[in-house]
């Protein structure tokens, strides 16, 4: 947080990855998504209060009162954070800038300063449902296993989940089964970075001192192939190849 420098790397051969490495800004990955269905097929700012089956048919209702119809249903939403800061300050992001930033280092803190538009989320994760949908209904992204923040995949499982129920449903002319499939495939390896992100978060938010050094000691020996051969293993648990 004070800015001091940990480890300094340069990245082995794609190889080492299992295939080339690239960094992309999630705006990028927004419009570029946004581009290819269109922005005529998406509606923002719509607040679901519940759906109803008839068939195989699925409807949905708004807090707007907004009625959608479609042959499949999938709820999504996005993770919350959450701060440890005083009670009193939980409502107030502005309150928690100031009460963090005499820890913050000094570039880091001047960028802060000149923010004026931030907001106050919760951290939350959520034991591993033993079921996703029914009928023509799913679950997807966070909304079906909303993961800590220390996994580095909550966005990247989003897109995996779509990229299979994608196949799931090029490949099997029935809705229901389809979703059935795509979910037998998902709730095995998101469970396992559910749990995944659990261990992480209570190495890296501890606050005991002797832990924080030892922590910060072992990222600093550790040789960076082993590290990056460690996140490639998590990726292939966690089914970031969704090749077939």
């Amino acid at each position: 947080m004070d800015g001091t420098v940990l480890k300094r790397v340069d990245f082995p051969s794609p190889e080492v990855m299992g295939g080339p490495t690239v960094v992309a800004l999630r705006p990028a990955v927004h419009g570029a998504l946004l581009e290819a269905v269109g922005e005529h097929k998406v509606k923002l700012g719509c607040e679901a209060t519940g759906f109803s089956v008839a068939g195989d048919r699925v409807t949905l209702r708004t807090v707007a009162g907004d009625i959608a119809e479609g042959d499949l249903l999938v709820y999504w939403a996005l993770s919350l954070a959450e701060e440890l800061v005083p009670a009193g300050m939980r409502d107030d992001p502005a309150a928690i800038l100031r009460h963090m930033a005499p820890r913050f280092e000094e570039t880091f803190r001047g960028v802060t300063a000149e923010t004026t538009d931030m907001r106050v989320d919760e951290l939350c994760d959520r034991d591993p449902l033993p079921f996703w949908g029914k009928g023509p209904v799913t679950l997807l992204g966070d909304a079906a296993h909303p993961v800590l923040p220390h996994t580095g995949q909550g966005a990247a499982q989003a897109m995996v989940d779509a990229v299979v129920l994608g196949q799931a449903l090029g490949e099997n002319g029935n809705v229901e089964g389809a979703l059935r499939s795509y979910e037998r495939h998902r709730r095995e390896k998101t469970a396992i970075l559910v749990a995944q992100g659990r261990r992480t978060a209570r190495i890296m938010g501890t606050m005991n001192p002797v832990a924080c050094r030892l922590r910060e000691v072992a990222v600093r020996l550790a040789p960076i192939k082993t590290l990056v051969k460690m996140l490639a293993a998590i990726n292939r648990r966690a089914g970031t190849d969704v090749s077939r």
